[in-house]
């Protein structure tokens, strides 16, 4: 492509139709990368706490067993959670039974299921809920994530429930109902995982959305600029001198079709108006001829008048009195062509009116050939005519048909 045509192919309306496209899809896939990710991140977040929350019910039904079975450990009676002393205390049994936070019973759980930090408190009842007589915090390490997970900042919903503390003393007293609490923390999860997959995926998705707008920019713009362009190159043949060139309707959009009619309806006028041009030249050609014919007759009559006149071969004063009565008549018919010659060129149009009159016709022919028979006697033609003995009246023009 030759440098000076590379502007303006990139400045056409092609490359403005593709280039606007693609802007307009660029925005798009922008406003995705930049809202999706925070979306999918805030949707990921709550899936954790949800999940968390449910971790949180299984290890409840768990403790629950775990506890049951802590307080059947005894052999003469049940054993109790929390001391029946002033102020309250954990039983040594409980502590032992669910661990410590490096290892035991609530370490399994925060390994196996939970898959986050365990937290569990005891409070001597739900009316007491801040008086935390025990708190076994087991953080998990990150050595126990698996392939994929990461630790999240998130701690889920706290899971309370009562359970009866059946080692009691005082006769008739129904047993106090402690509460137990369960809490996960800072799960490992595979939400970074899963969103720098999405974003991954997205990105190629992306790639080939370019792609395919580049594509049908392409497509798109063809439609739109091909009607243009024929267009153009319409009028080019049409400033060419091809008056015939017509552009094909488009029939893809009401604007193009009503473009494509109007070009046309205006080629329609110019191929008329330069034939109207035309046709008025050969009109003012055979105009011009028509008046050359018209002069080149009184002319040549006062020419042979003048000539026999002069050499002295007229030696009758009558016959000279004829010719310079004829004379006269060719000086006025020559005046007369001479005021009517605009009056000649809009009677060959059409557009001016004959002074029709009732005459007879044989005046104007015998009028002719008296004017042509001096002429004729001194070239040796014989004029001959012959009219009728009646009168031939018709409407016409005396001197315009002469």
């Amino acid at each position: 492509m030759p440098p000076r045509l590379l502007p303006r192919v990139l400045t056409g309306l092609r490359a403005r139709l593709v280039l606007g496209f693609l802007i307009v899809v660029a925005i798009v896939l922008a406003l995705m990368f930049a809202t999706l990710p925070r979306l999918l991140d805030g949707y990921f977040a709550q899936q954790a706490r949800e999940d968390l929350g449910r971790r949180s019910g299984e290890i409840r039904l768990i403790m629950i067993s775990r506890l049951l079975l802590y307080q059947s450990a005894g052999v003469e009676a049940p054993r109790p959670i929390l001391q029946p002393t002033e102020p309250l205390t954990v039983a040594p049994g409980l502590a032992d039974s669910l661990g410590t936070p490096a290892a035991g019973y609530v370490f399994e759980l925060a390994r196996d299921i939970a898959q986050a930090n365990v937290t569990v408190t005891v409070a001597p009842d739900q009316e007491h809920p801040d008086q935390v007589v025990y708190r076994l915090d087991v953080p998990l390490p990150d050595q126990y994530a698996q392939p994929g997970q990461q630790r999240e900042s998130i701690q889920g919903d706290a899971y309370t429930f009562t359970f009866s503390d059946l080692f009691w003393t005082q006769a008739g007293a129904a047993a106090p109902q402690r509460l137990v609490t369960v809490t996960l923390s800072d799960p490992f999860t595979y939400r970074a995982q899963t969103i720098e997959t999405i974003i991954g995926v997205m990105g190629v998705a992306a790639v080939l959305a370019l792609i395919a707008a580049i594509i049908l920019s392409l497509l798109i713009a063809n439609r739109l600029a091909n009607p243009i362009r024929r267009l153009t190159g319409a009028a080019r043949e049409l400033s060419e001198g091809h008056l015939d060139t017509r552009v094909p309707s488009p029939g893809n959009s009401p604007e193009m079709l009503d473009l494509t009619a109007a070009f046309n309806a205006m080629a329609e006028r110019v191929q008329d108006s330069i034939e109207f041009i035309r046709r008025d030249r050969d009109r003012s050609r055979d105009f011009l001829a028509d008046v050359s014919h018209e002069l080149r007759t009184p002319i040549a009559a006062l020419r042979t008048f003048n000539e026999l006149l002069t050499e002295g071969q007229v030696p009758d004063k009558a016959t000279r009195q004829e010719f310079l009565e004829q004379s006269r008549q060719q000086i006025e018919r020559l005046d007369w062509l001479a005021s009517n010659l605009l009056e000649l060129s809009k009677l060959d149009s059409g557009l001016v009116l004959l002074d029709l009159r009732p005459d007879d016709l044989r005046a104007v022919v015998e009028n002719a050939v008296q004017q042509a028979q001096p002429s004729g006697d001194r070239k040796g033609v014989k004029i001959v005519v012959n009219l009728p003995d009646e009168p031939l009246r018709q409407r016409h023009d005396p001197q315009r048909i002469g």
